[in-house]
């Protein structure tokens, strides 16, 4: 492909087909003016301008509105889940963690004395050593 042959602003805007997407791809690749003139082109298209017209406040108000009619607030599950969390939940969870943490020693001990299989005199055995005691458990 020639460098007059190269269309710079249908490969910009991607309305070439792919042949001659590709072969446009390969020439810039391998030629410096044409991918210096792209560059320029791009940056020159993508700069916004100040005659562009923009919308108004009124028409963007309207298409918010629009969008809020047609898409809503999010019900059910999707609502539940796009919520942002309260802070007050986050330290519900905490004190209920810190809770559990607290009493779980206690907990053990009193499934501990309440077990059949433990006398009233007996220390516990400690399995993770072995002796004779925490042998005899297996």
């Amino acid at each position: 492909m020639d460098c007059g042959q190269v269309d710079l602003i249908g490969y910009h805007f991607g309305v070439t087909d792919e042949a001659v997407r590709d072969e446009a791809e390969a020439h810039l690749q391998a030629c410096a003016t044409c991918l210096a003139s792209y560059l320029a082109l791009k940056r020159h298209l993508d700069l916004p301008r100040a005659d562009q017209p923009r919308p108004s406040d009124q028409a963007r108000a309207r298409l918010r509105r629009a969008v809020g009619q047609r898409f809503g607030k999010p019900r059910g599950v999707r609502a539940v889940l796009t919520r942002p969390i309260p802070l007050y939940q986050g330290l519900a969870a905490a004190a209920f963690a810190l809770l559990c943490a607290t009493l779980a020693p206690e907990l053990a001990r009193s499934h501990h004395e309440a077990s059949p299989y433990v006398t009233a005199n007996e220390p516990p055995v400690d399995t993770a050593r072995t002796t004779a005691a925490s042998v005899g458990v297996y």
